[in-house]
């Protein structure tokens, strides 16, 4: 009796595995596209940004005066963090409905 119950609960131990395997493999790589998605524009931005300031501040040196700019490390400091997570949580969101969308039975 008790190698009955074994062998007939084995194949939905198999079909939760094979269900919960195809839904994380879909939310990794949406979760690594949402890194890559942000992770471009802020390698954009960084490097766009020293000539975007010295750009103004050749061109306009009274702003200069009256305005201290920021340096790259200090906006990156929180930008980066910020702009990761939200590409990350979207992705994730983004993700997690498409997966119940087409696994729904």
């Amino acid at each position: 009796k008790g190698d009955l119950t074994k062998k007939s609960v084995a194949p939905i131990y198999f079909m939760i595995l094979i269900s919960s395997f195809l839904t994380e493999i879909p939310i990794m790589i949406v979760l690594l596209i949402g890194l890559i998605g942000a992770a471009i524009p802020l390698g954009i931005i960084y490097v766009l940004y020293n000539v975007v300031m010295e750009y103004i501040l050749e061109r306009f040196s009274m702003l200069t005066r009256l305005l201290s700019f920021l340096s790259v490390e200090e906006i990156f400091s929180v930008l980066l963090p910020v702009s990761l997570g939200i590409g990350v949580g979207i992705g994730f969101l983004g993700s997690i409905s498409t997966v119940r969308k087409h696994l729904r039975v």
